[in-house]
């Protein structure tokens, strides 16, 4: 692979505004008015709302690499309100069962060197997908969704259930990380006073890191002061070791047709955490990561078998005899935004969320710092601090991995954010100069597959005994029979509600996306919204008496994810 190709991609997106002070020069440098600051490191500009065009800029080549075998990030960076949901995504309301029966099967597909219709606002996650369907040789595309938040990682099609965060180990040996103790979609703010041992929020794993990190570097120290055996030794010493984070457990959805992205897509938008503040009506106040897995049947070269996937028609799933199983993934991060409190007005809540999404970005910007400083001629090697949050910890691939990497800066044209725009810019300038090594993905055969089968048994057995020992939670045996059942019968009421709440907003966006008044759906919304309201404070009041609900042991959550993770892989190998 050549070294433009280990580059990571950088593209400028400016959001379109009246009287736009950024220009692009006939030299292809990006300029910003009046201060006449330029940059000359974009592989493309794309200026307007085009999703076509954006996605040939952006996606076209990933998804080239993703069928060469290689695992592959977008991400969108940016302030707040300039466009990077507009970018995955697409508009508010756009990902409507309307705009698939909607989409022309000419004109469009054509102009963007497309080979399947697309809905022309569907943003680079949903146009990718439906892309990835066509792909000779593709047998299942299935994807998972998290969020992070408050440095957290929450699964969005799993009602924002805390995901385990750690390091990839081999198959077989148990996940370093460890699920926060709230149930429910709660979880801790803030790590202030002693934790207990057995505690499992992502400060205590940070800590439990720390310490692995200041045992290291001893180690190291006594190595220096120690007379070298040899130079390789003393090399293969100091040498990093390259860890791979990933939550466990996420849940998988499968994609059969146009119509399973765009719900989807749907789901997350509703799911995940958003407010209105000054400068944005919907901002993103979390990282958002959507992981497309796409399995493919090869043969012992690598070349590809099988037939192609269609939009409308669920994807082939047959294995062929000799086959082996590859599977690549594609990663679409869209970043909440930067954002300066004092402009955007936050306050309260707002601004604590703000402060963690800042400091976020601010680690993100540290591991670029260090690995644009690690790639420079002559240079020592040097810490990457990807551990100091979990967005960096889930970047780790990205930046400085084996993942092929293109990152889009949007930036808002408008005067009034030149400053924040100039400073999206020089992000994306310190960005261009780090290089991935991009690493063809392992395939598959029977007997890994048979391996994963027999992890999986095991890990069900063990769970089940923990379960049968009391440690999965749930209703004490010794509580009164009409407790349990008026408990029993509220938390029915709040899953009904949250089903009648979600259905609602998915007939508010279709309705929406046909020109129809939704006041009546959405003043049925509220109503329903607050019976929800009432039904989960009581179904939390109720599940903190101990004499009658208990929570599952962090044990026996682990191993469940650990279960899920497996039932997943298991999914992923057999196509199903």
């Amino acid at each position: 692979m050549s070294r433009s190709e280990r580059d990571i991609q950088i593209t400028v997106r400016v959001r379109p505004g009246p009287h736009s002070v950024i220009d692009v020069a006939k030299d292809g440098k990006v300029m910003v008015f009046p201060s006449g600051e330029s940059f000359g490191y974009p592989s493309h500009v794309v200026m307007g709302s085009d999703q076509r065009v954006a996605y040939e800029a952006l996606a076209s080549k990933l998804i080239d690499r993703v069928r060469d075998g290689f695992n592959c990030t977008l991400m969108a960076y940016g302030q707040t309100g300039s466009g990077k949901t507009h970018t995955m995504f697409g508009p508010p309301g756009c990902l409507t069962e309307a705009a698939v029966h909607q989409r022309r099967e000419d004109g469009p597909a054509a102009a963007a060197g497309e080979d399947v219709a697309v809905p022309e606002t569907w943003g680079m996650f949903p146009r990718s997908v439906l892309i990835l369907m066509q792909l000779e040789g593709v047998v299942s595309l299935h994807a998972s969704a998290v969020e992070v938040y408050h440095e957290n990682v929450f699964d969005l099609l799993d009602d924002r259930n805390p995901l385990p965060l750690g390091s990839m180990k081999p198959l077989g040996t148990k996940m370093s990380g460890k699920a926060d103790e709230g149930g429910s979609g709660a979880f801790k703010r803030s790590f202030n006073g002693m934790h207990p041992a057995s505690c499992t929020c992502h400060g205590c794993f940070q800590a439990q890191e720390e310490a692995k990190r200041a045992k290291e570097a001893a180690r190291l120290a006594r190595a220096e002061r120690a007379p070298a055996k040899s130079t390789s030794a003393s090399a293969k010493a100091a040498a990093p070791v390259e860890d791979t984070f990933a939550t466990v457990g996420e849940t998988l959805t499968r994609f059969q047709s146009a119509q399973d992205v765009a719900c989807f897509a749907r789901t997350v938008e509703a799911t995940r955490t958003a407010k209105s503040h000054l400068l944005n009506d919907r901002s993103s106040r979390s990282h958002c990561l959507v992981k497309v897995h796409v399995t493919r049947l090869v043969d012992s070269e690598g070349t590809e078998r099988g037939g192609s996937g269609s939009t409308s028609e669920p994807l082939s799933k047959a294995a062929r005899p000799g086959a082996k199983t590859r599977v690549t993934k594609l990663l679409f991060v869209d970043l909440a935004g930067s954002e300066r409190i004092q402009r955007t007005g936050a306050e309260g809540e707002a601004k604590v969320e703000a402060m963690s999404i800042n400091s976020s970005l601010s680690a993100l910007g540290r591991v670029i710092k260090s690995l644009g400083a690690q790639g420079k001629k002559g240079a020592q090697t040097q810490h990457i601090p990807y551990r100091d949050t979990a967005l960096t910890m889930l970047l780790r691939d990205s930046f400085g991995g084996k993942s092929c990497t293109s990152v889009v800066i949007n930036v808002a044209g408008e005067s009034s954010h030149a400053e924040e725009s100039i400073c999206s810019l020089r992000f994306g300038e310190r960005m261009s100069i780090v290089r991935n090594a991009p690493t063809v993905v392992i395939d598959s055969n029977a007997s890994d597959q048979k391996h994963v089968q027999n992890l999986l048994e095991d890990a069900r057995k063990e769970l089940a005994q923990m379960k049968a020992e009391g440690q999965g939670g749930g209703f004490v045996d010794s509580a009164p029979n009409y407790e349990k059942q008026m408990l029993a019968e509220n938390m029915k009421k709040l899953a009904e509600a949250e089903r009648e709440v979600r259905a609602c907003i998915t007939e508010i966006t279709e309705t929406r996306a046909s020109g129809t008044s939704t006041e009546a759906l959405e003043q049925h919304l509220r109503k329903i919204s607050a019976q929800a309201e009432i039904f989960q404070g009581i179904v939390e009041r109720e599940q903190t008496i101990k004499t009658l609900w208990s929570l599952p042991t962090p044990g026996f959550k682990r191993r469940a994810a650990e279960v899920k993770e497996l039932e997943s892989q298991m999914t992923l190998a057999l196509n199903l």
